[in-house]
């Protein structure tokens, strides 16, 4: 059961924000930020519902009360957005295989899958003051237990309780997510960049990108742009967008 109360004492002496039900855990945590300035890195904004939370490309992810986990954590540090987006699905990644060794695996660049199915969506907002980044706030959202019937989705989900015999308990699993995050933040870049290439599923697989391009995902550059032969052997990098592959993704 979540509760203020039942967090603070899990997360102590993290910073904790409890929302029966909000709209988005991104929007509360900038809010906090803009209360109070100074607040530690490492704060959680957690919420039970959550009815307007954003992903890529400003698509909504909506959480049901009591079916998921919807948290946001700031975070003081120099790495871009896009550094922290891989950091977070590196760390999700990292918290779930402890739960289904080898069926764990993220998609290009940060939906962490199981055996093909996205379970976790992650969002990183960088948050500005006048022309200084001043903080990152990083959005996560998983399902756990979530009826998608009647729902169209671009994807494929999945619940990580339907691949569990015993349901998770959501204080304990923030609780290893906010740490193992923490954990990734000590780590050089180079590091979390060898982390994040040898969990993507994508590589190796044929994917249609945007603009229809079509070939094998062969690599990732420093910048985490995707990487993909054409069948004429022409190498398109891609930064951003939607990746469709043509084989089933699993991890190991």
């Amino acid at each position: 059961m979540l509760s203020q109360e039942t967090l603070q004492e899990i997360l102590r002496p993290r910073p904790v924000r409890y929302f029966a039900s909000t709209e988005s855990t991104n929007t509360e945590a900038i809010k906090w930020l803009a209360e109070l300035p100074l607040i530690a890195s490492g704060a959680v904004v957690v919420a039970d519902e959550q009815t307007a939370g954003r992903g890529r490309y400003d698509r909504k992810w909506l959480t049901p009360p009591g079916s998921a986990i919807a948290m946001s954590m700031i975070l003081r540090t120099k790495r871009p957005a896009q550094n922290v987006t891989i950091l977070g699905a590196v760390a999700v990644s990292q918290v779930l295989e402890a739960l289904l060794p080898g069926r764990v695996g993220i998609k290009w660049p940060n939906d962490v899958m199981i055996e093909g199915k996205k379970v976790c969506g992650i969002l990183a907002e960088a948050v500005w003051h006048h022309e200084k980044m001043t903080a990152v706030v990083l959005g996560i959202g998983i399902n756990l237990s979530v009826d998608f019937s009647g729902v169209m989705l671009p994807y494929t989900p999945t619940n990580l309780n339907e691949h569990l015999d015993t349901p998770v308990q959501r204080p304990q699993l923030i609780k290893n997510i906010a740490a193992t995050i923490d954990q990734w933040m000590e780590e050089p870049t180079e590091a979390l960049h060898q982390a994040w290439k040898t969990r993507l599923v994508t590589l190796r697989q044929q994917v249609t990108m945007e603009r229809g391009v079509t070939g094998e995902a062969v690599d990732v550059d420093k910048d985490g742009a995707l990487l993909v032969k054409t069948s004429d052997g022409k190498i398109e990098r891609f930064l951003a967008g939607d990746v469709n592959s043509a084989a089933p993704q699993t991890n190991g």
